[in-house]
């Protein structure tokens, strides 16, 4: 798929079971998705997600992550993210979370 076909109005995006799929800083920004509210990732054996992945989804209200492979998650992950109500790290790798992660995620309601 040509990368100028994603439209900056996007709102909900899902790619699961991809083994191939790396979140780096600007995924999201280099294919001009910008305004994502529901994105669905999970079980892309995604290992690592960089610092600032989602830093451009700023209406991102629902994430699922849940079936990869993920170990840790930076501090700063879901900095940007203040309108995250709910997010998926079910069936990861992780074994615990930076105290301040969810600083400014002021609307998360559900995490599992």
């Amino acid at each position: 798929m040509a990368q100028e076909t994603f439209h900056c109005a996007l709102r909900t995006l899902r790619v699961t079971a991809s083994t191939r799929l790396e979140l780096q800083e600007d995924l999201f920004q280099r294919w001009n998705i910008t305004s994502l509210t529901f994105l669905d990732l999970s079980q892309n054996n995604i290992t690592k997600i960089w610092q600032q992945a989602f830093y451009i989804l700023i209406y991102l209200v629902e994430l699922h992550l849940d079936g990869n492979s993920i170990t840790t998650l930076h501090s700063q992950t879901f900095n940007y993210n203040t309108r995250l109500v709910w997010l998926s790290l079910e069936r990861n790798n992780t074994t615990s979370l930076p105290a301040d992660l969810f600083k400014n995620s002021v609307k998360l309601q559900y995490v599992c």
